[in-house]
């Protein structure tokens, strides 16, 4: 099975950080054997607009420093804990409750309203209001916003038609890569996968860490996945953009970008796969 050397590429704004854990987990785990993290589709990928999805709308300056100054943290949090009456004083807006994010019966989850943060000394989450709702609710940035203006009472900036055909494209890329993460992940337990597996096994690597991180194998050949993926009806176009595959410069059939290699699904905050190392 081929390795390739040196360190692995990164490309896209923002994006180096979870790259560079990603590297140093597999760095570790197989002996320093590099790999290369490679974000498909790094034109649709822009890490500005991903991480938070603001390309949804445009908020005008101050709308949310105005949102969080009709809604304080301590309104927001208060939805979702009982403030522990002994240890907090609301008149300082020191407010404390069992944290939300983990199981306790100690108050270790600490509101400073004034300052607009939380921070549980128990399990070490922290944010702000957004943040919070962002977390409890599963959700978005932009739809934490919304959310938030809904309880303030705010009125949402119309959407930019030209930003939601943007995420719209965005939607439909992810898509393809989830449908990719699943190739490789079934192709691991086939024949083809035999070599790859017992690599995995040798480096601690069994079936459960598997199961758990989604990896997966692409097999030998030029157009594994790139025949799989048109049987399933996806558009070329689509698969090309994702950087899953490309252009043949002798006039035959786009060919797979991953061939004999383990691969390891590379997903964001919100568990969407965009990128393979």
């Amino acid at each position: 099975m081929s390795h390739c050397r040196g360190r692995p590429r990164f490309f896209g704004n923002g994006f180096f950080g979870l790259g560079q854990i990603v590297y140093d987990l597999v760095s570790v785990l197989f002996c320093d054997r590099r790999i290369i993290a490679y974000e498909s589709g790094r034109d649709w990928l822009d890490s500005a607009d991903w991480a938070g999805d603001t390309c949804l709308m445009s908020l005008p300056p101050g709308f949310l420093d105005e949102l969080r100054g009709r809604l304080s943290i301590g309104q927001v949090v208060g939805r979702k804990v009982m403030w522990d009456s002994r240890k907090s004083n609301q008149g300082k807006g020191d407010l404390w409750a069992p944290c939300p994010f983990h199981q306790e019966k100690s108050a270790s989850f600490h509101v400073d309203d004034r300052k607009g943060f939380y921070y549980c000394f128990g399990c070490h989450a922290k944010g702000d209001a957004l943040g919070f709702i962002k977390e409890t609710e599963n959700v978005s940035f932009m739809e934490a916003v919304e959310i938030m203006a809904r309880e303030a009472g705010m009125t949402m900036p119309a959407r930019d038609p030209k930003a939601q055909e943007k995420q719209d494209r965005r939607t439909e890329l992810v898509g393809v890569m989830e449908q990719a993460a699943q190739f490789f992940k079934l192709q691991l337990k086939t024949n083809a996968g035999t070599a790859a597996r017992d690599y995995l096994a040798g480096r601690k690597l069994g079936e459960a860490a598997q199961e758990r991180w989604d990896i997966g194998f692409a097999p030998e050949g030029w157009q594994n996945l790139w025949d799989h993926l048109v049987g399933k009806n996806v558009k070329e176009e689509l698969i090309l953009a994702a950087g899953l595959a490309k252009a043949s410069n002798k006039g035959k059939k786009p060919y797979d970008t991953f061939r004999n290699r383990i691969i390891f699904p590379i997903r964001d905050a919100r568990g969407r796969c965009i990128a393979f190392g």
